[in-house]
């Protein structure tokens, strides 16, 4: 499988060709870049919360553990004030790091449940349904950042099947279709009831139609401006002469 720094680097790519297409097309003000790649970068070191590595899940929490804090921090200020929020957000982020932490280091294996396609969605709906109960943003603001979270999981899951082949020895890894899946014979009721919590997380986030819509009238300009060719072409004439 890819290391830490393999996908931390992947994510913070995928996260910049995702925000320049957003941010090209008018869907992502500019302004919001830096926290949509960041969006990206999370969704892509997430899977390894169930990481036996110690460094590894202590990063995860830490950075999930601000990424819960902070938005229930402010949602809390407005009627508690500046220092009972502050007070919110130090135990917000005590109970993710701290508390939540230790179920998943008993109960999680890795490459295990965790590791799959309905695991990534579940966790697009939950961050579309924060980003919009949680922050107020309208259903397509919210749920282009479930999706920018999806694309650093998917792009975990990728990473590690690629890895997955070793090319120099022209041979394929036992852990080859471990984390792409969808699905676990062994685990059957697990995903299962995996399945259930992901039709109730469709149910509670907001209406994904903004985004489809979205996406369906989506323009992406490959060529550049008439002028700019031109001026491209009397440069190289210059050049030539």
């Amino acid at each position: 499988m890819a290391n830490f720094g393999v996908h931390a680097v992947g994510a913070v790519g995928v996260g910049a060709f995702c925000s320049a297409i957003l941010g090209t097309t008018d869907l992502l003000p500019l302004t919001d870049m830096g926290s949509s790649i960041s969006m990206v970068a999370l969704g892509g070191i997430m899977p390894d919360v169930d990481s036996e590595r110690s460094e590894a899940i202590t990063l995860v929490f830490n950075l999930l553990g601000i990424s819960v804090a902070v938005p229930v921090a402010v949602v809390a200020m407005g009627p508690l004030g500046l220092l009972a929020g502050l007070g919110v957000l130090v135990a917000a982020f005590a109970t993710v790091r701290f508390v939540l932490i230790v179920p998943f280091r008993s109960m999680t294996v890795h490459r295990g449940r965790f590791h799959s396609i309905p695991t990534g969605l579940l966790m697009c709906c939950g961050v579309a349904t924060l980003a919009a109960r949680g922050l107020d943003m309208g259903p397509l603001q919210a749920w282009i950042y479930g999706a920018l979270f999806g694309a650093g999981f998917l792009t975990h899951l990728i990473l590690d099947e690629m890895y997955s082949v070793d090319l120099a020895n022209c041979r394929i890894k036992r852990s080859m279709g471990s984390a792409l899946k969808l699905f676990d014979r062994d685990e059957v009721l697990p995903y299962l009831g995996l399945y259930l919590l992901l039709l109730a997380g469709f149910a509670l986030a907001p209406p994904p139609g903004a985004l489809i819509d979205a996406l369906q009238s989506l323009q992406i300009k490959l060529m550049p401006d008439e002028w700019v060719l031109h001026y491209i072409e009397q440069l190289a004439q210059r050049t030539r002469g």
